[in-house]
């Protein structure tokens, strides 16, 4: 019966993101979310912190739904990535690092420079790992917020190792 709870709390705390995210989205002010508020209370009375996904998604849910008012949940995420990260599935790390990259983003926008430097943490584990080595080839788009956010924060050493080391991997339309 622990396995069913765990396993439905996990579905209903995706499907709740999913929908506060189409909210966000598109703003229709018709999303009525039945128990959320249950759900949240019960979580946070219980914690779950000996069941890592039902927390991340947890975790994921708080940011998504409260958004700039939620910083330790930021952290605590964050912190949950690093010290599970190898016993997560690709879909919860996935998930995990869309949902921290979109609250640093949401917090750079207010003008959190503390955030800035989050953001630019998380390009650059995106693009290379804990070793140092990159992680594949990099997109225009990260490519550019990784140049641009640099910049921003006076980075301009990593900058121009980045640009040597990823130039030639940029499709040929992008790479002037």
């Amino acid at each position: 019966s622990d396995n069913f709870i765990n396993y439905s709390l996990i579905r209903i705390l995706k499907l709740y993101t999913y929908m506060i995210n189409e909210e966000i989205a598109f703003k229709s002010g018709k999303e009525k979310l039945i128990l959320i508020d249950e759900i949240i209370n019960h979580i946070k009375e219980y914690s779950y912190n000996d069941v890592p996904a039902v927390r991340i998604y947890f975790l994921i849910l708080m940011l998504t739904k409260y958004g700039s008012e939620a910083k330790e949940y930021y952290f605590e995420l964050k912190d949950m990535k690093f010290r599970n990260k190898g016993s997560l599935l690709q879909e919860e790390l996935f998930d995990m690092d869309i949902c921290l990259v979109n609250f640093c983003t949401r917090m750079v926008l207010q003008g959190s420079r503390e955030f800035l430097k989050e953001y630019f943490e998380l390009l650059k584990e995106s693009i290379y790992d804990s070793m140092g080595q990159k992680t594949g080839s990099v997109s225009h788009f990260r490519f550019m917020n990784a140049v641009i956010t640099g910049l921003k924060l006076d980075e301009i050493d990593w900058v121009e190792n980045f640009i040597r080391e990823f130039k030639d991997t940029l499709q040929a339309e992008y790479k002037d």
